[in-house]
């Protein structure tokens, strides 16, 4: 009997340790895809701001930094910090743009990426407005083989970019898919280590991570839209989509009589008409200071 005792005991030890080693792997391509998830979109928006600076749809960056950078043989990293220091950031500055995408793509420190307007940016569906990135993965990934018009080439910094910006997504791609893969086995997982007391005491509601970059929600009120379910409430180059919503619950059934402690929608803004939108190009504009659409909508506590 002791023997059979130790071997359970060291059965017991050794799963325990396996699932500790499971997840410490599991934290690690959490970190791993967030990380990578955050650099692929701060390399997006300084591509943008690079290609839109270089194409003229944005202004160029007017900092007053000649007293810091007065010496032609300054640092660069110190030409990014004094454009730092007068408020810039990668989302309003070029130089700061520049300097951040050329730190993400590893390559040597620099403060500007000549004829990266001229690139595709990587899986971009067609070659119309170069240089402004549109939703990840699409196209193809031979469209750097070909790039440059009668325009000219992008220079090789610029090239080194885009590949650099290639390779982070389809590694990216790899991650999603491996996550993908066995996100239907660790939720079964997940939820058949649920007690019966755990789930009593949730009551409806449960949030349980599954892999790394999947969870497992539930809640037991009763979601609608009070604005209806619109194509759109975000509307910019590269990206339309419905974003915003106002959700209500509706309450409990009352047999048929109507909803009980719940509310209800009784009126909503239309959205607005799509040539409002695309009038100046996107949102915003000088209708429209948000790149969102308002979602408003009046409300009445359902009657009993």
């Amino acid at each position: 009997e002791d023997e059979d005792e130790d071997a359970r005991e060291e059965d017991e030890d050794e799963d325990a340790g396996d699932a500790e080693e499971e997840e410490s792997e599991r934290a690690s391509s959490t970190r791993e895809m967030n990380e990578r998830q955050q650099r692929l979109g701060r390399m997006t928006a300084c591509w943008r701001r690079v290609a839109d600076a270089q194409r003229g749809i944005a202004r160029a960056c007017d900092a007053d930094v000649s007293a810091d950078v007065a010496s032609p043989t300054i640092a660069r990293l110190a030409v990014a910090q004094a454009h730092a220091r007068a408020g810039c950031t990668f989302k309003t500055c070029e130089v700061v743009a520049a300097y951040t995408l050329r730190a993400d793509a590893r390559m040597t420190p620099g403060t500007s990426l000549d004829g990266l307007a001229l690139a595709p940016f990587p899986r971009a569906s067609t070659t119309e407005g170069k240089g402004t990135p549109p939703e990840w993965a699409r196209g193809v990934d031979d469209a750097l083989d070909a790039a440059g018009d009668d325009e000219g080439r992008p220079s090789p910094d610029a090239l080194e970019v885009a590949r650099a910006v290639l390779r982070e997504l389809r590694a990216h791609e790899e991650g999603l898919a491996r996550a993908s893969s066995s996100a239907a086995e660790e939720e079964a997982a997940a939820l058949s280590r649920l007690t019966a007391e755990q789930t009593a005491t949730a009551r409806g509601w449960l949030a349980l991570p599954i892999g790394a970059c999947s969870m497992h929600l539930t809640h037991p009120l009763s979601m609608t839209s009070a604005c209806g379910y619109v194509e759109y409430t975000n509307f910019v180059r590269g990206f339309v989509g419905a974003l915003d919503w106002v959700f209500v619950d509706g309450g409990d059934d009352d047999g048929g009589k109507g909803r009980r402690g719940g509310l209800r929608a009784t009126n909503a803004t239309a959205a607005p008409p799509l040539d409002a939108l695309t009038a100046e190009t996107a949102l915003p504009n000088s209708e429209f200071p948000s790149d969102h659409i308002p979602m408003v909508a009046d409300l009445e506590f359902a009657s009993e």
